[in-house]
């Protein structure tokens, strides 16, 4: 083969294997593969019998995913952890449970707390995705009827009847719109510089006014709450196999974001002051239900249990929290799309009206 040949050929492969990983990076087919290899590790069969098995039916429907399976497979011949091998295409949350599931001795109970780790991630997020999405419309229904009123509807009232001479209401609406036409632009950059900068600060700022953000503001709160819910399911994945709570905090901090990372560390901090586990996770980290039942569970000498136990319920506390916010912004938002049609209507028909009883009206 020529050196174009090859290097065609070299392309075509790393494009094929980069496809593999996007296919392989999908919460189905992990989660089938955990559960598979979790079935056949508490059975006492070889871990690699499924995976021969998956490589062999992706490789003959002509599945990139294959090659995954493949590297995963020669990894594994090679004598190399199936957690190590992971690492370019899982979370690091899933490969930090099979991995202290394989310290342990526990592989298929790792396995089966990796499954439950990207479950409960994926739920997380499609709440996030489905909560956002509603309000989300709303709000782009709401500002294309400003963009009707201040643009389209009421320039062509204005050339009707002088705006001098308009009642009341339609006169307030008429100077809300001159704003929209005047500064919107400026308006709407602000907003969204302003909400992308919340949304970017939200792994990163740390300042001590994030504290006050992180419980009395959207969407800080919200992110707290989340990041409190997967931390509990990461640390339900590592204590369960027998980690100690500040080994496991250790293990997870290393791909923590900056805010978390600063949490962890201060717990962290104070187990190594002496104090108990849970109590040292008191920060304003966890929502106060959450922190009560560690706090007892704690005192009952079974916190390892309770963190398993709790993690499945602060992901559903979460999603009904995400739930019940965007019901909240989604009914604003509904209120104030029918209140600017009505206020729309009405004005329309007060200067309609106000024409007719003019002098010379129609």
């Amino acid at each position: 083969m020529t050196e174009i040949s090859l290097q065609l050929a070299g392309g075509w492969m790393s494009i094929r294997r980069d496809l593999g990983k996007s296919a392989f990076r999908k919460r189905t087919a992990r989660l089938s593969m955990y559960r598979q290899m979790a079935r056949f590790a508490e059975r006492g069969y070889d871990v690699k019998v499924p995976l021969e098995v998956l490589h062999d039916r992706a490789q003959a429907k002509g599945r990139v995913v294959a090659l995954i399976y493949a590297e995963l497979l020669h990894g594994i011949s090679a004598g190399k952890r199936f957690s190590d091998l992971l690492e370019p295409y899982v979370p690091n949350a899933e490969r930090i449970a099979i991995s202290s599931g394989e310290d342990a001795g526990k592989v298929g109970q790792g396995l089966r707390m990796a499954a439950y780790v990207a479950e409960s991630t994926s739920q997380l997020r499609g709440a996030l995705i489905q909560g956002l999405a509603y309000p989300t419309l709303l709000l782009g229904m709401f500002i294309a009827l400003l963009v009707f009123v201040a643009w389209f509807l009421l320039p062509e009232i204005e050339q009707m009847y002088p705006v001098e001479l308009w009642p009341t209401s339609p006169a307030a609406l008429h100077w809300i719109a001159t704003g929209v036409r005047s500064y919107g632009a400026y308006i709407m950059a602000i907003a969204v510089a302003a909400g992308t900068a919340a949304m970017v600060s939200l792994p990163y700022w740390t300042a001590e006014i994030r504290y006050r953000l992180d419980h009395a503001l959207a969407p800080w709160t919200i992110y707290r709450e989340i990041q409190a819910g997967l931390l509990l399911v990461s640390l339900s994945g590592v204590v369960t196999a027998g980690t100690p709570l500040d080994d496991a905090l250790r293990r997870i901090r290393g791909k923590a974001s900056n805010w978390l990372a600063v949490h962890i560390d201060e717990i962290v901090r104070r187990i190594a002051q002496g104090k108990r586990p849970a109590h040292a996770m008191d920060i304003g980290l966890m929502g106060e239900a959450l922190m009560d039942e560690l706090l007892a569970y704690d005192r009952a000498g079974d916190l390892a249990g309770a963190i398993e136990h709790l993690g499945k319920d602060a992901v559903e506390l979460v999603i009904q929290r995400i739930r019940s916010f965007s019901a909240a912004i989604g009914v604003a938002l509904m209120f104030a799309v029918g209140a600017g049609l009505i206020w729309t209507w009405g004005s329309f028909v007060m200067v309609f009206m106000a024409m007719r009883s003019a002098p010379g009206g129609f």
